[in-house]
């Protein structure tokens, strides 16, 4: 077996520990806030004894990590010590990391022998440390890991999972990690064999494609060469059409650019006309506007002063009213706030008398409940001990040794037939074990179904003692409903200034009344108010609005005399650069175009303008492709040439990648075919392991739950989880649960794995076993559950188990309490039977 001692860590991340930090027996509770350093306690353990810095990937989960991370950031160097068991020997491992530059190496590694308390090297030297190790213990850090280390991300992983990615993991807990190696690496070369023949098809493909051009390139050669030259032939006489036709259009564009101006000047100066005769009208009109305004303005400040006295007045008034509504108010609130307490207290009494009396019958069973655990308890221990009792049946045996006899004796007279009846002796040897194996499964069934039966009975019976203390609670609180209302009528009597209670409902009634009343009389004032409020703002911002009235108006007045002056300054500029334009005359006779030509013609002008430039850019279009043509025409002929060249080379090219093609369809359907069958191999591991973890799953959920689900079912080909569902009375999907309940059944599941692995460890399998944070997603009550199965159960199963954790729980009997702080430790306390957490 392998157990763990101590461990001793300086700036190994956050931990710093000046002296070793020893580990009992039994339950150890590694508490902390995070990045406290509780985690890095396992990644210390597991790197101390094998030194990879590729534990520390596995259980981040992070690629990335690199072995500087080790390093905490304040140091240079980081040391780590473990001290460990291996069946009776004692051994210590220390490993020294240092910085280099951007990146830390593993500088020193030695195993001492101290099991006699004298240190003796066994190895120095990582490489030689590490395969010390590995002789000592027989397991690997990857097999350590899946079985002895259960941490929340894997739970939370195998929910988020796929069918192909959950069989990676399911195969990683059960060992068979070098199938997903094998696997991974088969479908690796798969992919890069197939996008090789992929890219050799289309090689090949671009190569016939090729060929075939080739070989019709020589006839459309001949035919090129022909078109050249009658290009050539065309193309001088279409240059010097398209140069009469560009000095055309630039006399047109010039002669438009002027005819243009001058009509638009034309225009110009009749808007400018018009524009100063309606400047001058709307100044006119903006005097008038001026003096009405001043006349509404003297009319509303006469109106503001009026109103602003009614309001004087019904302040007062208001203030008056809201005064007393508001003494009547806090007066019928504050007995209405007691009365209603007094029935509230009064309704919570009837029901705890009802609460009281239903606990009470309940309570009645207990004595039950406790016969029966007694009786399944007695039937259990029979069963155990039938187990332990049974044998192959004697008679199997004798009738073995008499053929055994019987075929030596034959063997003196005929050799080949005494051998016959020498090996069939065997026969009765394999039915007796076949009838001891099927005895075992009856008794082991038996036993776990009473194991069940008693855990739902214990839950039951703590369920019963929750509710005893419950019932003295509920005892307790009717009697200080009683004094309370006592109380409340007290004070009930004192606030109405009343004798008794008996006429309190006429009072609330008559003051609810006067109160009624006078917030009537409130809101009818404040209404009022409200009124000539709206109207004292609405004349003020009439006055507002008025001056702004006038004000704006004697801007526009401004305004207008200065644009009347600008629009005549405006006029005699346009009459002067009018008179400054002249029409240009045509370098030669243009057909179309009649001289002389006046702005009038404008539009003649633009249209024959649009003609000759349309006809020049077609020609310019026309030229330019016979250039284009000539010159692609050119370029295809020396190309063709070129390529012609390439014919034999292509052919060879073509025949090599034909045979590539061929011999890369093999080698991706061989490992098409090695692929299925080491996924067929490892469903049928997975198959013969489920029954295991199923059993094992069975009793974990009930402890965990209570007793509330007593069984489950596995999927062996992607191991996800069904659930019996007493009140729905059949199976029911685990997804369709709570995340804290998922997360329990995924625990128990993870727990089940490891359990149905110990058997087929290597040597002696390691007897200690990590939990990171398994409890963050459970209520207090399961919490607990998960607890006592670590303390009460799985310490029969391994001697240490490490309960990594940021939530407080109780702690429970014979348990070890270690607590951290920001990497150090600020407690180690062991609690005993009498303590509690």
């Amino acid at each position: 077996m392998v157990t763990i001692i101590s461990l001793k860590a300086n700036n190994f991340r956050r931990l710093n520990f000046k002296d070793p930090l020893y580990f009992p027996k039994g339950l150890t509770i590694i508490r902390g806030r995070n990045e406290a350093g509780k985690s890095t306690i396992l990644e210390a353990i597991l790197f101390g004894i094998y030194g990879d810095f590729n534990i520390l990937r596995e259980i981040r989960g992070d690629r990335q990590a690199k072995l500087l991370d080790v390093v905490n950031h304040a140091s240079n160097r980081a040391k780590v010590e473990v001290t460990f068991e291996v069946e009776g020997r004692k051994f210590r491992v220390e490993r020294i990391i240092e910085k280099v530059g951007e990146n830390a190496r593993q500088v020193d590694a030695k195993l001492f022998d101290v099991t006699s308390g004298n240190e003796r090297l066994l190895a120095s030297g990582t490489q030689k440390v590490n395969e010390e190790i590995v002789k000592l213990i027989r397991v690997d850090w990857r097999e350590m890991i899946a079985s002895n280390v259960i941490a929340q991300k894997d739970l939370e992983r195998l929910i988020r999972l796929g069918k192909t990615d959950r069989e990676k993991i399911i195969n990683m807990f059960m060992g068979l990690e070098s199938y997903n190696k094998a696997i991974e690496t088969l479908q690796e070369e798969k992919r890069t064999k197939k996008a090789e023949l992929e890219k050799k098809e289309t090689e090949k493909k671009a190569l016939e494609d090729y060929l075939r051009t080739l070989m019709s390139l020589e006839e459309e050669l001949k035919k090129h060469r022909e078109e050249l030259q009658a290009i050539e032939q065309i193309l001088p006489s279409l240059e010097e059409e398209e140069k009469r036709l560009s000095e055309t259009v630039k006399y047109l564009e010039d002669l438009y650019k002027k005819l243009r101006e001058r009509k638009s000047l034309l225009e110009k100066k009749k808007y400018l006309e018009e524009n100063l005769k309606r400047n001058e009208e709307e100044l006119s009109e903006t005097r008038k506007k001026i003096e009405l305004a001043k006349q509404g303005l003297a009319e509303a400040e006469e109106k503001l002063k009026q109103l602003q006295q009614e309001k004087e007045v019904l302040e007062k008034e208001l203030t008056q009213t809201e005064k007393e509504y508001e003494n009547g108010q806090s007066l019928l609130a504050k007995i209405s706030e007691l009365w209603n307490t007094l029935e509230e207290s009064k309704r919570e009494l009837e029901n705890l008398e009802d609460e009281i009396s239903i606990i009470s019958e309940k309570l009645k069973t207990i004595e039950k409940v406790n016969t029966e655990i007694v009786q399944i308890s007695e039937e259990l221990k029979n069963t155990e001990e039938k187990i332990r009792k049974v044998r192959i049946p004697p008679l199997y045996i004798y009738a073995s040794i008499g053929i055994a006899l019987l075929g030596l004796f034959l063997s003196i007279f005929s050799l080949p037939a005494g051998l016959a009846i020498l090996f069939s002796s065997l026969v009765p040897l394999f039915v007796g074990q076949q009838n001891k194996q099927k005895a075992l499964l009856y008794l082991q069934d038996k036993k776990s179904k009473l194991l069940s039966q008693r855990s739902a009975m214990e839950g039951e019976l703590r369920l019963l003692e929750r509710e005893r203390e419950e019932y003295e609670k509920l005892l307790k609180r009717k009697a200080e409903l009683e004094e309370k209302q006592k109380q409340i009528l007290g004070q009930l009597k004192s606030v109405a200034k009343l004798e008794d209670a008996v006429g309190l409902e006429q009072y609330v009634a008559r003051l609810q009344e006067e109160v009624e009343k006078l917030q009537e009389k409130t809101e009818e004032v404040r209404k009022h108010y409200q009124q000539i409020l709206s109207e004292t703002s609405k004349t003020d911002q009439n006055i507002h609005n008025l001056k702004k009235t006038l004000e704006d108006l004697s801007i526009n007045e401004n305004a207008r005399n200065k644009d009347i002056a600008n629009i005549r300054e405006q006029l005699k500029a346009v009459e002067e650069q009018y008179a400054s334009i002249h029409v240009p005359q045509p370098p030669f006779e243009i057909e179309g175009l009649l001289m002389p030509v006046s702005e009038n013609d404008v539009e003649d002008v633009e249209a024959l303008l649009h003609v000759y430039h349309r006809e020049y850019e077609s020609k310019t279009r026309e030229v330019a492709s016979k250039k284009a043509e000539k010159n692609r025409l050119e370029q295809y002929i020396r190309q063709a040439e070129e390529q012609l060249k390439e014919l034999p080379k292509i052919k060879e090219d073509l025949d090599r990648l034909e045979k590539d093609v061929k011999n890369l369809k093999i080698e991706v359907e061989a490992r098409e075919k090695a692929i299925q069958v080491l996924r067929d191999i490892s469903s049928k591991r997975r198959s013969m392991f489920a029954p295991s973890v199923e059993q094992n799953m069975n009793w974990i959920v009930s402890y965990v739950t209570g007793g509330r689900y007593k069984a489950v079912k596995i999927n062996p080909d992607n191991y996800d989880i069904e659930v019996y569902d007493a009140e729905a009375g059949r199976w029911m999907r685990r997804d369709i649960y709570s995340g804290g309940t998922n997360d329990q059944m995924l625990l128990a599941m993870r727990i089940a794995f490891t359990l149905a692995l110990l058997p087929s460890a290597k040597g002696t399998y390691p007897r200690f076993l990590f939990l990171d944070e398994p409890l963050g997603s459970s209520d207090q009550e399961r919490r607990q559950q998960i607890v006592k199965l670590l303390a009460n159960e799985l310490t029969r199963v391994f001697d240490q188990v490490f309960l990594i954790t940021h939530v407080e729980i109780e702690e429970p009997p014979n348990s070890t309490l270690i607590e951290l702080v920001d990497g150090k430790v600020a407690e180690t306390r062991r609690i005993t039977s009498q303590e509690e957490g």
